[in-house]
C-alpha cells in the first residue's frame, strides 16, 4: 500500500536529506497571485550525489495546469533526468533547460530528478520508494568514472531490494557479498532496473559506466 512507499518492511522510514518546501519561484508567483501549480522539493546527497525530489500540486481549481521546474529550481545543475513516479514515464531535460509535464487526476504529480555523475549515471535509488536514495535505505554512494557505487541497508527478512536509474548504456551490475539479479534496461527510455542481492546482509552493488 501507499504506507510501505515511505518505509522499509521493519517499519524504519526512508527520508530525505531535508524536509520538503516549496521551491522560491512558488513564493514569489505566490505574491503576484499567478494561477500555477504549486511545486515543492527536497533531496538527498551523499559523496556528491544529489537526488531531488519535486512534489506538484494545485490548491484550487484554479490553480491547475501544466507543470514546470528547471534543475536550478530544485538545486540541481547541467542535464536533468525526470522520472514521473506514478506514470513511470521519464524525460532528458538538457541543461538550462525547463521539464514540462502535466498533474494527475488527482491534481498532483510527483517526480524524482537527478543528473548523470561521474560514471554517466543518474541514480534514483530503490524503485517502489517515495525517497528510494534516503540514507535509511541507501546509507553511502560514491561515484567514480569507473562507476557507481551504493551500499544498501536490509530490513530483517529483506533479502532483495530493486535499484533504477538512468544510463545511455546499459550498467553492468556487481555486488560485494551477494549475487546480483538479472537486469533490465530500456534502450528507448534509457531507464536501467537491477534487483539484489539474494544472500548478502551488507551488500554494496556497483554499477560500471562503461
Amino acid at each position: 500500500g501507499t504506507l510501505m512507499r515511505t518505509c522499509r518492511s521493519d517499519g524504519v522510514i526512508i527520508k530525505p536529506d531535508m524536509p520538503i518546501v516549496p521551491i522560491d519561484r512558488a513564493y514569489l508567483e505566490g505574491a503576484r497571485h499567478v494561477r500555477t501549480p504549486v511545486i515543492a522539493s527536497t533531496y538527498t546527497d551523499q559523496g556528491g550525489v544529489k537526488t531531488a525530489y519535486a512534489f506538484a500540486f494545485a490548491p484550487t481549481r484554479r490553480d491547475k495546469g501544466p507543470v514546470s521546474f528547471s534543475a536550478s529550481d530544485i538545486g540541481l545543475h547541467g542535464v536533468m533526468y525526470v522520472y514521473d513516479y506514478f506514470t513511470g514515464k521519464s524525460s532528458l531535460v538538457p541543461s538550462g533547460k525547463k521539464f514540462t509535464g502535466a498533474l494527475g487526476s488527482d491534481d498532483a504529480s510527483y517526480y524524482v530528478c537527478a543528473v548523470p555523475g561521474a560514471a554517466g549515471i543518474a541514480f534514483m535509488g530503490q524503485r517502489g520508494k517515495f525517497v528510494g536514495t534516503g540514507r535509511a535505505r541507501i546509507p553511502s554512494l560514491r561515484d567514480t568514472p569507473e562507476g557507481l557505487t551504493a551500499r544498501v541497508a536490509f530490513a530483517p527478512g529483506e533479502d532483495v531490494v530493486t535499484l533504477h536509474g538512468r544510463a545511455a548504456f546499459r550498467p553492468v551490475a556487481t555486488v560485494h557479498g551477494g549475487m546480483a539479479g538479472a537486469g533490465r534496461y530500456n534502450k528507448a527510455a534509457r531507464q536501467f532496473a537491477v534487483a539484489g542481492p539474494a544472500s548478502a546482509q551488507r551488500p554494496t552493488p556497483t554499477l560500471d559506466g562503461r
